[in-house]
């Protein structure tokens, strides 16, 4: 086995060529509250009963090496049987390798293990302190972390039914989906390229669907979708306390996130205005 271009010389359980079974460790990922969580259940070492003794007597110890290559964020984080680390969004862009492993943690100059092949138990091996005992696994996580614009999250499309005359909103997947009528989505499209149209749009169709997608946030049956996490990840990073907002800090708070969508909308209006009055003495 080879990890970072490297052979060792010595009994790492994962090895092929020292073990004939793996250790199973199962990993999850998330992001909740403005941070990267990694957690797992309890690490299954087999009957690799040497590892699991090492570990209990301090001996050797779990670690997740979690590195960003955009960041250069690189941090040791120490375990014990299941993974539970968080990390700030802010240390972080993009993707995230990560490497389990358990190290010694004391010199073993006559290191044996009866789980190794049976071949090589009677053999004596030197294994140094923080050197590697056990892989359990490497992984890289796509954050994703452009995908939490609103861009992402909202797509308008036109309704399939001739005779619907109502703006339908849907949340059922994970984008929140505005559906037009058909006549309103084909003028729709003549509009959009218009910055001052752009900003009617906001506040007519992007501002309540955010709205009425906050009141949600609280019902379990949208907890995984991609927009609720979204949402969720904008509160968190107004530096919120709760999870997501209550239903009186709903408004103000899709205020903010559409940056002042209403003064926006008065703003548009009153230039609009100006431009056909100026017209009509021109």
């Amino acid at each position: 086995m080879k990890i970072n271009g490297y052979k060792f010389g010595h009994p790492v359980f994962g090895d092929p060529d020292y073990y004939d079974f793996k250790p199973i460790c199962n990993i999850e990922n998330k992001i909740e509250n403005n941070n990267f969580i990694i957690t797992s259940e309890e690490i299954n070492f087999g009957n690799n009963e040497k590892i699991i003794d090492m570990i209990q007597k301090n001996e050797a110890k779990v670690i997740a090496e979690i590195f960003c290559t955009h960041t250069m964020f690189r941090k040791v984080f120490e375990q014990e049987f299941q993974f539970n680390i968080s990390i700030p969004l802010d240390y972080l862009k993009n993707k995230v390798e990560v490497v389990l492993l358990v190290i010694a943690n004391i010199d073993l100059p006559n290191y044996k293990n009866q789980a190794i092949k049976k071949e090589l138990r009677d053999l004596d091996f030197y294994v140094e302190k923080g050197e590697i005992l056990a892989y359990l696994g490497e992984y890289n996580f796509e954050l994703d972390l452009n995908g939490t614009s609103l861009d992402s999250i909202i797509k308008i499309r036109s309704s399939n039914n001739n005779t619907e005359k109502r703006v339908q909103y849907i949340y059922s997947g994970d984008s929140i989906v505005i559906e037009l009528p058909i006549k309103e989505f084909d003028a729709l499209k003549q509009f959009s390229e218009n910055p001052d149209y752009q900003k009617l749009l906001i506040s007519s169709l992007l501002q309540p669907a955010l709205i009425h997608a906050c009141y949600k946030l609280s019902n379990e049956d949208y907890e995984e979708k991609s927009w609720s996490r979204v949402l969720k990840i904008h509160w968190s990073r107004m530096q919120k306390d709760s999870e997501f907002p209550s239903i009186d800090e709903v408004p103000s708070f899709i205020e903010d996130l559409l940056s002042k969508p209403t003064n926006s909308l008065l703003e548009t209006l009153a230039e609009m205005d100006n431009k056909q009055k100026n017209t009509e003495f021109e």
